[in-house]
């Protein structure tokens, strides 16, 4: 959470249920995942809802007609839901 709201986005890999993906349009992602990371998204930033709870923002290279214009929310809790914390990569300009 720090990183990302002091430094910017994180690319991170996912392990989402194929089916919950492909036809998401809004709220949690639904809970259940794959058994491996597919899919690379950008953990963009978190936030709050009083109806889901904490949630992950992130961004799918799917375009503005998938999710939430783009963007999605996974469930956020001290826990590694779906692999987001599995394989974060963090890029750096020198």
């Amino acid at each position: 959470m720090y990183y990302v709201a002091t430094k910017g986005p994180i690319s991170v890999g996912v392990n989402p249920k194929p089916d919950a993906w492909k036809y998401y349009k809004k709220g949690l992602l639904p809970d259940g995942c794959g058994q491996r990371l597919t899919h690379w998204v950008l953990l963009v930033g978190y936030g709050s809802d009083a109806t889901n709870g904490d949630y992950w923002l992130i961004k799918n290279s799917w375009g503005s007609r998938w999710g939430l214009d783009g963007f999605a929310w996974i469930k956020r809790s001290g826990q590694d839901v779906c692999g987001i914390f599995d394989y974060p990569l963090i890029a750096t300009v020198k």
